[in-house]
């Protein structure tokens, strides 16, 4: 009984000594971008894109935003998965990426969409 109750302090110390850190050693650069051709085709013509954003930090991530000026697609894609705001793309409000996993939204149009993540507002969670 006293090495359960020891090894549960200790992880309870682990996870507020990784929660204070964490914020830190997360950043834009973090998340990384990767699209692929899904081979589908959309309104008989487009070809859809599948957009992967992986979060290589050790923390949920929340606020990510990215810049899409001039984004276009034939594809709806609903704002409970990216909400498109004139120049700039983010995850719906509530929304986050988990430590070293992916979020992942597709579209469709002539050609692939080069999208960027904004150095600003990426946070831990």
């Amino acid at each position: 009984m006293e090495t359960l109750i020891k090894f549960s302090v200790a992880l309870i110390l682990l996870c507020f000594i990784s929660e204070g850190t964490s914020e830190n050693k997360c950043s834009p650069n973090d998340i990384t971008v990767k699209q692929n051709q899904t081979g589908t085709k959309v309104k008989g013509t487009k070809p859809e894109f599948q957009v992967t954003l992986f979060n290589a930090c050790p923390c949920l991530v929340a606020n990510v935003k990215l810049t899409c000026n001039g984004f276009h697609t034939v594809e709806n894609i609903p704002p409970n998965v990216l909400v498109v705001n004139g120049g700039e793309c983010s995850l719906p409000k509530g929304s986050f990426i988990a430590p070293f996993s992916g979020y992942v939204f597709s579209y469709a149009w002539d050609s692939e969409y080069q999208f960027n993540v904004k150095p600003t507002g990426v946070t831990c969670v």
